[in-house]
C-alpha cells in the first residue's frame, strides 16, 4: 500500500484535505464539514488511499484544533504547520490561492520539512496538556483585561480633564491619572445642574465602577497563573527578572522542552552560534586595532 503525507487547511465550518504519495504527487483532495461526523470521514477518506505517514495540518492549536485532537486520539503523527511556510511556498509561484492548493502546500511542507513541531508543541504525539491549556486561557484573559484597563484609564482621565474648575482645584496636581481617578472617586457624589456634568459625572462613576471590577479579574488571572505555573513544574519564576506573566509567556511558546535538541533550541531563541552577528575586526583583540594604532607615536 501507498504511503502517503495529507496536509489539511482548515476553516471554521470546512476544511480540506490533500493526500501526496511518497514521490510528492496529489493523489486526491476533499472537503469535509469540520464536524464530528466530518473527521471521521476524512480519516476514512485518506486510509482509502493508503497508509497514513504524517498528518499536517496549519494552525493546529487553531481552527485546526478539534481534527488534531481527534487525530492524535487515534495514535496519527499530526504535525502544525505554520501559516509563513505555507505563504513562503506560495510566493514566486503563479498558481494563484485556493483551499486546495493551500492544503497541498500544507502536505508538501509536512512531506518535506521534519523539524516541523507535533501538535499541541508536543514532543510526541499526544493530545493537548491541559495545564498548558490553562495557561494560556489565563494569559490571553489578563492580556484582553489590562488592553481593557488601559482604555478605561484613558476614558477616566479625559473625562475628569473635562470637569469644572471647582472640582478639579479639588484633585491633586501633577500625579497620575490612577490616582486622579481615585481622588474624584472620594469626593463621593458631586452635585451639578448642568446636565453635561451631570452626564461626564455619571459616566466617570460607571467608567471607575468598570475599572474596580477590571482590576480585580486582573489580580485573579495574575493569581491562578501562578498557581499553574508551579503545576507545570517550571523554575522560571525563580530566575531573578523574570515574572509569572514573562514565565507563563515562555512556557506557552516553548511548549515541551524535549521536543528540542541543545542547538534546536538554541536556533529556536537566537541564541545558535550561525544566528549571531560577525565580530567587527576592531572588536578583535589582536593588536591590530585602533588602540595598537593610538601608541605608535
Amino acid at each position: 500500500m501507498v504511503s502517503i503525507t495529507v496536509g489539511v487547511d482548515p476553516h471554521r465550518k470546512v476544511f480540506t484535505a490533500s493526500a501526496l504519495d511518497e514521490s510528492g504527487r496529489d493523489l486526491d483532495h476533499q472537503h469535509f464539514a469540520n464536524t464530528g461526523k466530518g473527521h471521521a470521514d476524512a480519516l476514512g477518506w485518506a486510509r482509502s488511499i493508503g497508509s497514513i505517514d504524517k498528518i499536517g495540518i496549519e494552525g493546529a492549536s487553531g481552527l485546526g484544533r478539534p481534527l488534531a485532537e481527534f487525530l492524535v486520539h487515534r495514535g496519527l503523527d499530526v504535525r502544525d504547520v505554520p501559516p509563513h511556510k505555507t505563504a513562503q511556498r506560495q510566493r514566486g509561484r503563479h498558481e494563484g490561492k485556493s483551499d486546495r492548493l493551500d492544503a497541498h502546500r500544507v502536505a508538501a511542507e509536512t512531506q518535506t520539512n521534519d523539524g516541523l513541531a507535533h501538535a499541541f508543541k508536543n514532543s510526541a504525539t499526544a493530545a493537548p496538556d491541559p495545564v498548558r491549556d490553562q495557561i494560556a486561557l489565563w494569559h490571553n484573559a489578563r492580556t484582553s483585561l489590562r488592553k481593557i484597563r488601559v482604555q478605561l484609564i484613558g476614558e477616566l482621565d479625559a473625562l475628569i480633564q473635562d470637569l469644572p474648575e471647582r472640582i478639579r482645584t479639588r484633585l491633586p496636581e501633577r500625579t497620575t491619572a490612577r490616582a486622579r481617578i481615585t481622588a474624584v472617586a472620594a469626593l463621593g457624589r458631586v452635585r451639578s445642574t448642568d446636565p453635561v456634568q451631570q452626564l461626564r459625572l455619571k459616566l466617570i462613576r460607571n467608567r471607575t465602577k468598570m475599572l474596580k471590577d477590571v482590576l480585580a479579574q486582573d489580580k485573579l488571572a495574575g493569581a491562578e497563573l501562578s498557581k499553574l505555573v508551579a503545576a507545570s513544574g517550571s523554575t522560571l519564576p525563580s530566575i531573578t527578572g523574570i515574572a509569572v506573566r514573562s514565565a507563563a509567556e515562555i512556557l506557552l511558546e516553548v511548549g515541551d522542552p524535549r521536543r528540542f535538541t541543545e542547538a534546536g533550541f538554541a536556533r529556536f531563541n537566537g541564541t545558535h552560534r550561525s544566528q549571531r552577528a560577525p565580530e567587527r575586526a576592531q572588536d578583535v583583540p589582536d593588536g591590530t586595532g585602533s588602540a595598537a594604532e593610538g601608541t605608535a607615536d
